[in-house]
């Protein structure tokens, strides 16, 4: 299986499963096609720069963390590296469990009083979806008003607190959001009362 992706996230994760040979940047040597799920609804007929002509798409679900993990595991059964997508998701689950231990939050839930998160892609647009996953698994609530706000690769002067944070924190789910929850947790720790 030869996979063309537009979607970079689904790439880090395939890389992380061992299974980054399967990438092509070229789709005429490709058999199927990465792309978001929500990229295709409502599109009929979906655009052919999205799914070049004869390739087979692997729709990849990112509206929850939840989501992008079973998109995650479903990727790498299909590549043939399920053994080890199985063991990188189990090492994230496992660095949630810690962090949510660590700052003293219940494995499922938070409680009324933790910290309210405002995610910014850019001025005025917040990212939602699986972020507000990432900040719930963190030790927070998604929303206003905020008592932290994260800005994709920009500063804020308008809203304080704020941290700057590399734009791809917030807008690619790859396996890189084990270390953005653990992160955030302890932000998120540093406001609790």
């Amino acid at each position: 299986m030869r996979i063309f992706s537009q979607t970079p996230d689904f790439e880090a994760w395939l890389r992380a499963f061992g299974a980054g040979a399967s990438l092509t940047a070229d789709p005429a040597e490709a058999t199927h096609v990465l792309v978001y799920a929500e990229d295709l609804i409502p599109k009929d007929p979906v655009p052919e720069d999205l799914i070049p002509d004869g390739l087979e798409p692997i729709a990849m679900n990112r509206g929850t963390l939840r989501e992008v993990f079973d998109s995650a595991l479903r990727l790498g059964r299909l590549v043939g590296h399920f053994g080890q997508a199985m063991q990188v998701c189990g090492e994230g689950e496992r660095r949630i469990a810690a962090v949510r231990q660590r700052y003293g939050l219940p494995l499922k839930g938070n409680p009324p009083d933790v910290p309210t998160v405002r995610a910014l892609l850019e001025p005025g647009k917040t990212a939602g979806g699986w972020v507000d996953s990432v900040i719930e698994i963190a030790g927070g609530h998604p929303g206003e008003p905020a008592d932290l706000v994260l800005c994709a690769g920009f500063e804020s002067f308008d809203a304080m607190p704020a941290r700057t944070v590399p734009a791809f924190w917030l807008t690619q789910a790859g396996p890189h959001v084990y270390e953005v929850i653990e992160t955030l947790a302890g932000w998120l720790h540093e406001l609790r009362p």
